[in-house]
């Protein structure tokens, strides 16, 4: 692999993991398990349960 910056530079954020071999669910920022985790997480995040990003 080759990166290559400009004058202003960049950002880069490489992750690797372990497959799970799990069934996924997406709903906008969340990824869960089953639908039933995700109404729940949707309905923390809603709820204000979940903290708060500055």
């Amino acid at each position: 692999m080759t990166l290559v910056a400009d004058s202003a530079g960049f950002e880069f954020l490489f992750g690797t993991g372990t497959p799970l071999n799990e069934p996924i669910t997406y709903g906008g920022p969340f990824v869960m398990t089953t639908p039933e985790q995700m109404a729940e997480t949707k309905l923390r995040f809603a709820n204000g349960e979940m903290g708060r990003l500055i």
